[in-house]
């Protein structure tokens, strides 16, 4: 590996952890109120007819559920506050985060991406760099802005000579 031309911080924004968080803390809340307070029953999608015991467990499951996402995103908080990931671009490579909770790289040479691939859905835009049988991924959204995606997009279709999928 060589030296580093460009690198970028890759951690996922804060507007989306707390927006997530909140709204998964705002549904449990919810649902917790609803299960200690609805004595009726439920009807799901005017199909399923829940008995007022039948309701209390599903809100029950409901909120447990919506807690682990808060639980979660407490958690990407964490990591997004204690490890530092980053994309460089190297002279002859580039280095990618080796995992969504380690600081720790994988270094891809540019002569060994045999494929590159752009994914759009649901909003965000995926890059997807293959190399010695892994694939490797590229949000765009974890960057610090657009420009840096476009930056790793044109350097490895420059030094790839590879065309995308």
């Amino acid at each position: 590996m060589s030296a580093i031309v460009k690198q970028y911080d890759y951690k996922p924004k804060w507007t989306i952890v707390f927006l997530a968080g909140g709204f998964f803390a705002l549904c449990a809340v919810s649902f917790i109120y609803l299960a200690l307070t609805d004595d009726r029953g439920a009807v799901i999608n005017g199909i399923v007819r829940l008995s007022p015991t039948g309701a209390k467990v599903f809100y029950w499951v409901l909120a447990a559920l919506s807690s682990g996402f808060v639980v979660a995103a407490a958690l990407i908080a964490y990591v997004r506050l204690t490890v530092t990931q980053r994309i460089a671009i190297t002279t002859d490579g580039i280095l990618f985060p080796a995992g969504g909770w380690t600081s720790q790289e994988c270094y891809v040479a540019f002569r060994d991406i045999v494929a590159l691939k752009r994914l759009e859905a649901y909003g965000e835009v995926f890059l997807y760099v293959y190399a010695g049988g892994l694939r490797y991924t590229v949000i765009k959204g974890m960057l610090p802005d657009k420009g840096g995606f476009e930056d790793i997009v044109s350097t490895l279709e420059a030094q790839t000579k590879l065309e995308f999928e």
